[in-house]
């Protein structure tokens, strides 16, 4: 393949046709959280082999860097709100992202390869987590959306212990009902006090900055436990300088740290591996004893064209770094910032980076079925007019635009492989908008579009913005193993957002809200022609949507008025939809709780239909209802916690149930759900 200085691009006339404005930057913003780069002054050699495989093609429009200089080239198409200096008289101006149009930046390659995704799986039919193997054991796991694939929680559970995270430090507890003990609590990352910040500062301005490490998540796999930390490091200079002076480069550094320990001995664990990548996580998944985390790294500092650290991101391991190959580096040219998506892969038994992939444009979540990894990135294009004479003014219109751009990521022995991307329009509300099977993606999308004019009176110089209003809609859309859209269905819900889905086989289901619940439930099984099969509309909707056993789908949301749409109080809804052309509301049941962390993290709920449990925490409570089918729900527990509803979580082992909250262990038994015991850890 050429190098990107050899090959000749594309032209992309824009001439004012596309702008992207505050929607962009805002992103840009947000994102700017997780700009790092790499500081430890060794060399930035690459110390991982993760360069693509020789046959390895890249997807229309993305392509591979051949060495650094195209990487370099790239990032100088796009105002990525770097901050810079001005000169020593004066602070750093900061200029956020507006796509270049000068015809000789664009990307767009005539000579980029189409994959042709060879050899893909037919893919894993996906499964509720939730539901799988409960007749095999008889212990909670964290409430995953697929399978076989664990994702990261603050709580996890192998059935004999329970290991969690609270106040910086991870607890492992014998779980053995009410003989249940602390059996070792330590401390993970860097956790420093303010009086230790303080004593920092004057050294963090010279040199290093002050590093703090927090951790928020675990992962086990047999006697391997792996905690996943912020590594986050105060402002300070680039080289001798003071912090804030003129001619200052001002860094913060964010990075995503592994550390992995041996808990064969439960009293007395010991830390075999640490090691990350750049950039704030976005999301990780566990499975064959593979942990995979993606990261977004945001270009902060000045690029220097000779050092790559600057612009490039970098893995570590136990105390060396690297920087990703340029091989390794796939770059979206139309795109929204200078963040990349650093996808590292670890071995869970020895601790070790196996590789790493990045591609130079952001990703906002993830996705994973048995064989594939997809990063999704919403996106907003602002297109104009010509401009045109109105009264004394020149006017243009502007079309403001929403999609979802999607990066396909075949899983590999070792790694994963870039297969393809694709934009679907609207934006995908969460990882449960989409799903795989036999080697179709399925995505649900709100599509929200506005329009408005920007006025300009060029004698007095001034502009006027006239706002039109907005209009949304959703979308049903089918994707190919090759990623071309094989089917889809528009127009669905107008002047509303989905708020949830879930996919069961060769169904969909999606909730919409605007002043009512409408619950669509579409027919998949024609990958080329999805068909609405039925909808149906109750006031309040639906935040998530679990399958509850034969026939049965769980709703746990909102109330509303049906004539204004102001929510209350939370609302079990549980819906039949054992005829899914069909699907009605078997019953409700309204709370005194107006939130919970359960409303949108998922994995703070406990449901299961084996144990006839569905918990999540409220308030300062942790409440606790079972299911009749004939007579709905009702409550069979609620405990004070303390906690306002957050990072509480239930799990159960055997015949006890156990919630766990930030200092807390408590022990109930499964048929009054009454504390029996209590176990304080600090």
């Amino acid at each position: 393949m050429k190098s990107y200085k050899d090959r000749t691009a594309s032209v992309i006339e824009k001439s004012g046709q596309m702008r992207k404005r505050s929607a962009a930057r805002k992103r840009i913003l947000a994102g700017s959280a997780a700009g790092v780069l790499c500081l430890t002054l060794v060399l930035a050699v690459p110390l991982f082999n993760s360069e693509p495989a020789a046959d390895e093609e890249s997807p229309s429009g993305v392509y591979f860097a051949q060495d650094y200089d195209d990487v370099y080239a790239a990032l100088q198409t796009w105002d990525s709100g770097i901050m810079t200096y001005i000169d020593k008289e004066s602070a750093f101006s900061v200029e956020y992202g507006t796509s270049r149009t000068d015809a000789n930046m664009a990307l767009t390659k005539e000579d980029s390869v189409t994959s042709e995704a060879e050899n893909l799986s037919a893919g894993q039919e996906i499964h509720y987590a939730a539901d799988a193997a409960e007749s095999e054991k008889d212990y909670s796991g964290t409430n995953n959306q697929v399978e076989g694939i664990d994702e990261g929680d603050i709580v996890k559970t192998d059935g004999k212990y329970i290991y969690a995270l609270g106040n910086g430090k991870v607890k492992i507890f014998r779980a053995d009902g009410e003989n249940t003990e602390l059996m070792s609590s330590f401390s993970a990352g860097i956790n420093l006090d303010q009086t230790e910040i303080n004593a920092a500062e004057d050294f963090a301005a010279k040199q290093e900055g002050t590093v703090r490490s927090a951790p928020y998540e675990l992962y086990v796999d047999g006697d391997i436990l792996a905690v996943v930390c912020g590594r986050y490091t105060q402002p300070y200079c680039r080289g001798e300088k003071e912090l804030y002076a003129a001619d200052c480069i001002y860094i913060e550094k964010s990075e995503t740290e592994v550390e992995f320990y041996d808990i064969s001995n439960k009293e007395k664990p010991e830390k075999i591996s640490t090691a990350g990548q750049d950039g704030n996580t976005v999301s990780g998944r566990m499975t064959d004893g593979k942990l995979y985390l993606t990261t977004s790294y945001y270009v902060y500092e000045k690029a220097e064209k000779d050092e790559p650290e600057t612009y490039v991101p970098c893995i570590y391991e136990d105390g060396r770094k690297s920087t990703v190959e340029a091989g390794s580096i796939a770059i979206i040219p139309e795109r929204e910032s200078n963040s990349y998506t650093v996808i590292t892969v670890y071995d869970m038994e020895t601790g070790r980076v196996m590789s790493s992939r990045s591609v130079l444009g952001a990703g906002d979540s993830i996705y994973m079925s048995g064989d594939n990894l997809y990063v999704l990135r919403g996106k907003t294009e602002e297109i104009e007019s010509e401009p045109y004479e109105e009264d004394r003014y020149k006017a243009v219109d502007v079309n403001v635009e929403s999609s979802t751009s999607i990066l396909k990521f075949r899983l590999t022995e070792e790694s994963v492989d870039l297969v393809g991307e694709a934009s679907v329009p609207g934006y995908v509300d969460s990882q449960f908008s989409v799903d795989e099977k036999e080697g179709y993606l399925r995505v649900v999308s709100t599509k929200n579009d506005s329009d408005y004019r920007i006025l300009t009176d060029e004698k007095y110089g001034f502009e006027n913005y006239e706002w039109k209003e907005a209009t949304s809609e959703n979308g049903v859309y089918v994707l190919d193993e090759n990623m071309k859209i094989t089917g889809k269905l528009e127009g669905l819900a107008e002047g509303e957002q989905v708020y949830s889905a879930r996919f069961d086989g060769d169904t969909g289901y999606f909730v919409t809200f605007r002043t009512v619940d409408p619950l669509f439930s579409v027919d998949l099984s024609n990958p080329a022609n999805p068909e609405i099969l039925g909808e149906l509309k109750i006031p309040g909707f639906s935040e998530y949507l679990h399958k509850y056993g034969d026939g049965l789908l769980f709703g746990l949301g909102l109330s509303a008025d049906e004539k204004n749409g102001q929510t209350g109080n939370m609302k079990l809804t549980m819906f039949d939809i054992s005829n899914p052309a069909d699907v009605t509301e078997k019953h409700t049941l309204e709370t005194d709780n107006n939130w919970s962390e359960a409303l949108y993290n998922h994995k703070a709920a406990l449901i299961s239909e084996k144990k006839n449990i569905i918990a999540f925490p409220a308030g300062e409570k942790y409440l606790i209802y079972g299911y009749d089918r004939e007579k709905g729900f009702y409550q069979r527990g609620a405990v004070d916690t303390g906690d306002l509803g957050y990072d509480s979580r239930g799990l159960y082992i055997g015949n006890y149930a156990y919630i766990v909250s930030m200092q807390e262990l408590r022990v109930l038994d499964m048929e009054k759900f009454e504390v029996i015991k209590t176990v304080t850890a600090e």
